[in-house]
């Protein structure tokens, strides 16, 4: 896996064009806020620990990506695709997922404290131990989640 610098980073972004193809790099620890990375390829990349706020990740492909403690508050990930991506102890806060795909994504510890997941897709998604109080989703979405073990519901009730 690649590592890069911030400053190669917005290098390689403006030679890539509209859809950078950042497969398999590091990004772990960056402060990328404010970013715009609409359309981008950051599938199996990693990017622990990044400071993504306000980051432009719509329609972006985060397949396998690792974003463990990355911050994510106030970004924008409509219509992503994060199948099996790795989003713990992640936060969320006012974050827009609408139409994101995260099926088999691991949400555990993660804070998700007033989302609307509605639109979302779940299925098999982790969300051990996460804290999903007042956040919006479905019957349905619930009933395709694997795990809310020790999870803090929108109701703001602990599943055990």
């Amino acid at each position: 896996m690649a590592e890069i610098t911030r400053k190669e980073l917005i290098l390689l972004l403006i030679r890539s064009g509209e859809h950078p193809r950042l497969r398999n790099v590091d990004l772990s620890g960056l402060d990328l806020r404010g970013f715009h990375l609409q359309g981008a390829d950051l599938s199996q990349a990693e990017l622990v620990e990044s400071d993504l706020r306000q980051v432009n990740l719509r329609e972006a492909n985060l397949e396998r990506a690792l974003l463990a403690q990355a911050d994510l508050r106030q970004a924008d990930l409509r219509r992503a695709y994060c199948r099996g991506a790795n989003f713990r102890l992640a936060s969320f806060a006012q974050a827009l997922v609408k139409g994101a795909i995260f099926d088999h994504a691991s949400f555990a510890g993660a804070n998700l404290e007033g989302v609307d997941l509605t639109g979302a897709s779940l299925v098999d998604a982790d969300f051990t131990r996460s804290l999903l109080k007042g956040a919006r989703l479905t019957a349905e979405q619930l009933a395709s989640i694997h795990s809310l073990a020790g999870a803090i519901l929108p109701d703001g009730t602990k599943n055990d």
